[in-house]
């Protein structure tokens, strides 16, 4: 049972992922460095960064942190009064939440930063 339920989040998380894509532009990551383009900048690396770490935080972290905030949910309700997994669920639970404030924290203070240095 646990095996299937892993497979189901697996598959699950896989399809989000291949829904989602990544929405890239006609430009390219970075719209510089090419035949007949002007040569890249220092903006267009900040660019290229503030790129990559948008696409990992709403691609990536968000549809991981839903499955795994699911698996927690899915231990703690078959745990059918033991408490060790309904622990381990809660568990799972609080340290998805944990990680995505430290995870959106950083990217605050991140892209405040990245703000500054666009400019």
């Amino acid at each position: 049972m646990r095996k299937k339920i892993g497979v189901l989040l697996i598959g699950i998380m896989l399809m989000v992922l291949m829904a989602s894509g990544a929405q890239a532009t006609d430009d390219g990551l970075v719209p510089c460095g090419g035949d007949g383009q002007q040569p890249c900048t220092f903006q267009d690396l900040m660019n290229l960064i503030k790129n990559v770490m948008k696409f990992a935080m709403i691609n990536l972290a968000i549809p991981a942190a839903v499955g795994i905030t699911i698996y927690g949910g899915v231990l703690m309700v078959i745990s059918q009064g033991n408490e060790a997994k309904f622990k381990k669920g809660k568990d799972i639970i609080q340290g998805v939440v944990i990680a995505f404030v430290i995870m959106f924290s950083a990217w605050l203070i991140v892209n405040t930063v990245m703000g500054f240095l666009i400019r």
